[in-house]
C-alpha cells in the first residue's frame, strides 16, 4: 500500500517518542478520536495486548511503511497468528459489544458493503486513534495524568497535518473537551457551526470550514439515541459521496 507524505512525516516525527498512533485506514476519509482505550492494563491478559497493540504502536506502523506488501489482504487472521497489525486490528475477530459495535454501525451506513455481520470490517473505512493513550476502564474526570497525556498528544501528535488531513472528524469523547481544555478548532483547523440536541440526552457540535467537517458529541459507547449514529451518518455523507465519484 502506499501512504500520504503527511502519514510518513508523522511516523517519522514520532520516532523519539514513539506515540500511539492509532489503528487502520491511514488512507481513509473518516478519522474517529475516543476517550482511551477501553480495558485495564493491570490484568495480565490485558497487559500483553496494551504492550503488543498500544504501546507497540508505533512500531508496528513502522513495520507496516516500510514493507508495501502489507495490505488488508494479507494480514492473517489474529487468532491464528498471533501477530498484531496496527493496519486491520484483531482481523477476524467478532464485533465486541459497545464502542467498536457503534463505529461499525456508523460505518455500515456510510459504507453498505462494509456491512459483514458480526465481523469487525471498519478499519478498512475508517482510521481511529485516542485523545487520551493510557488505556481505562472507565472514563476519568480531570485526572491529572489523564491531563497530562491528552496535553501532550494534542500538542505533539494530534495536531500534525496527518490527522487534519481527513475531511470527516468524528471526535467522539464527550465531556473530555471540557475537562481536558481540549481545543477542537485550533488543534484541527475548524470552525464551530452549531449544537445539535438530540433524543435521550444525545447531541452533536458540527464544526465545518474548507470543506472538511468534525463532528463532536458523546463517547459512542453505552446506550444512547439510534438517532445519533443515523445523524452523525446524515452530516457525513456529503463529505463522502463526492470522494466516490
Amino acid at each position: 500500500m502506499d501512504y500520504s507524505k503527511e502519514f510518513r512525516d508523522l511516523i517519522a516525527c514520532t520516532k523519539d517518542t514513539e506515540d500511539f498512533i492509532g489503528y487502520g485506514n491511514p488512507n481513509a476519509k473518516i478519522l474517529i478520536i475516543g476517550k482511551e482505550e477501553g480495558f485495564d492494563i493491570k490484568k495480565e491478559e490485558n497487559n500483553i495486548i496494551y504492550n503488543q497493540a498500544s504501546k507497540g504502536n508505533w512500531k508496528g506502523w513502522e513495520e507496516v511503511i516500510g514493507n508495501p506488501s502489507i495490505t488488508p489482504d494479507s494480514i492473517p487472521v489474529w487468532k491464528d497468528s498471533g501477530k498484531f497489525c496496527p493496519l486491520y486490528p484483531w482481523k477476524g475477530d467478532d464485533l465486541p459489544k459497545g464502542t467498536w459495535t457503534n463505529y461499525q454501525n456508523l460505518i455500515n451506513r456510510l459504507y453498505p458493503e462494509a456491512d459483514a455481520g458480526k465481523m469487525t470490517t471498519f478499519h478498512q473505512y475508517a482510521f481511529i486513534t485516542e485523545f487520551n493513550d493510557l488505556p481505562s476502564k472507565t472514563s476519568k474526570r480531570k485526572d491529572p495524568e489523564v491531563q497530562q497525556r491528552i496535553t501532550h498528544r494534542c500538542k505533539n501528535v494530534l495536531n500534525h497535518p496527518f490527522y487534519k488531513s481527513f475531511p470527516i472528524v468524528i471526535a467522539a469523547c464527550g465531556h473530555y473537551v471540557k475537562d481536558y481544555n481540549i481545543n477542537l478548532e485550533d488543534i484541527f483547523n475548524q470552525k464551530h457551526i452549531e449544537f445539535e440536541p438530540l433524543k435521550k440526552g444525545a447531541w452533536m457540535n458540527i464544526h465545518k470550514k474548507d470543506n472538511r467537517i468534525l463532528i463532536h458529541t458523546r463517547q459512542l459507547s453505552n446506550s444512547f439515541s439510534p438517532e445519533l449514529i443515523k445523524s452523525i451518518a446524515d452530516y457525513c455523507k456529503p463529505y463522502i459521496e463526492p470522494l466516490q465519484k
